[in-house]
């Protein structure tokens, strides 16, 4: 017999707290789901669910490419193989359940899910969930751009109809806040379209707080800091995300102040690190460490989704100053607790200005900061929000 559930949260992909996008987002849902101890019909299925098997089909879909002597080929073929097998296996898990609905956070588990929905003859509804700061196939054109893939552009039209097809497929949509749908209405032609005939539902992401042992001094002393104050960035290093924006704007601080050192963490990507001895460049961190050394947090991003980071930040109590775009300009209006900034000379006043304020000051500020995270995203507040939005939609509202 099968299992009565409201929500079936669903990713084709592993979860992963300390990774961004879907598998950090689901991560931390099913955690503040499982510690709010609040009453609840909604099951986690996922492919950290299922190591032996997932660890099997890929063994399969090598072994049945492998004699394709096109690498292009093989490739496509092996994924095409691996994806069959692995939404068989998650067929198998959905039938265990009677759901309500199912919500799904990226374009193919969409069109997985329309047709599994259609083939059991189920009336659940599809609840589609973005985690980019663009469409995902403006992501992954730009990353087979970057990687220099030859068929980058076959690769694109194809994304682009996929894309399409699950948006138009969804039931209803799910975003954090109404400025976070700014990086899709903008740069998808058909969306607002779409929005005349699907609802959407806005639900404020939340997180586990940073926390560490390290000391402010532990941490500088790791980093070969010498100077009175840090700013820092965490992310991708791309133009989405504003790195080539922060280092126009840490070069025109270094210039001036020799009393300030960059922190920088987060995978290199095509863009060269910026050359001065106080922009320090750290890779994969932990940011929870990193933020110990820190005085004030840069956010550029030129499109913002809702951030994981700033979040995460906001929990250690450290200031942001922050691009006046999508996502920020949510949280700035939920807390007032960030400084927003128009461009790169209002940016380097923030926070220069913050730096300059008196340590009494930053010291109170830093509770109330806290304090803002606390209300509006830690893990109970944000599973209240997700479990609210689901009775909402069982119940027809």
């Amino acid at each position: 017999m099968k299992k009565k559930v409201d929500n079936i949260v669903f990713l084709s992909e592993d979860v992963n707290i300390r990774a961004g996008g879907p598998s950090g987002y689901i991560a931390n849902l099913e955690h503040a789901i499982n510690e709010s101890h609040i009453p609840n019909k909604i099951v986690f299925i996922n492919a950290t669910m299922f190591p032996r098997q997932i660890k099997r089909i890929n063994f399969i879909g090598r072994m049945l490419c492998f004699y394709i002597p096109v690498g292009r080929v093989r490739r496509n073929m092996r994924q095409n193989v691996i994806k069959y097998l692995t939404y068989r296996l998650f067929a198998k898990a959905l039938d265990k359940y009677d759901f309500q609905t199912i919500t799904v956070h990226s374009v193919y588990d969409v069109l997985f899910a329309k047709k599994y929905i259609k083939s059991r003859k189920l009336s659940a509804k599809i609840l589609q969930m973005s985690h980019s700061p663009q469409p995902p196939s403006e992501e992954s054109h730009d990353r087979d751009l970057a990687e220099g893939i030859p068929d980058a552009d076959a690769r694109y039209a194809v994304a682009q109809k996929v894309e399409r097809d699950a948006f138009t497929a969804a039931d209803m949509y799910i975003f954090p806040s109404a400025e976070s749908v700014e990086c899709y209405s903008g740069a998808l032609t058909y969306f607002d379209e779409l929005l005349k005939t699907h609802q959407i539902k806005y639900v404020r992401t939340g997180c586990r707080p940073l926390q560490t042992d390290k000391t402010r001094d532990e941490m500088r002393k790791r980093y070969n800091v010498k100077t009175p104050y840090v700013v820092t960035y965490i992310g991708r290093h791309n133009e989405i995300k504003g790195y080539d924006v922060l280092q126009k704007i840490a070069k025109q601080i270094l210039d001036v102040r020799d009393d300030i050192t960059f922190l920088v963490g987060g995978r290199m990507g095509k863009i060269a690190p910026l050359e001065h001895p106080r922009w320090i460049e750290l890779g994969q961190i932990n940011p929870a460490e990193v933020l110990a050394a820190t005085d004030v947090f840069i956010l550029p991003n030129r499109q913002t989704y809702f951030d994981l980071i700033l979040l995460e930040v906001l929990s250690t109590g450290t200031y942001v100053v922050a691009s006046d775009t999508g996502g920020n300009k949510t949280v700035y209006v939920d807390t007032g607790i960030i400084t927003l900034y128009d461009d790169e000379k209002d940016c380097i006043k923030k926070t220069l200005l913050i730096l300059d304020s008196c340590a009494t000051r930053r010291l109170i500020d830093s509770g109330n900061i806290k304090k803002a995270w606390a209300d509006h995203y830690s893990p109970n507040q944000f599973a209240k929000n997700y479990i609210n939005m689901i009775a909402e939609v069982c119940n027809g509202k």
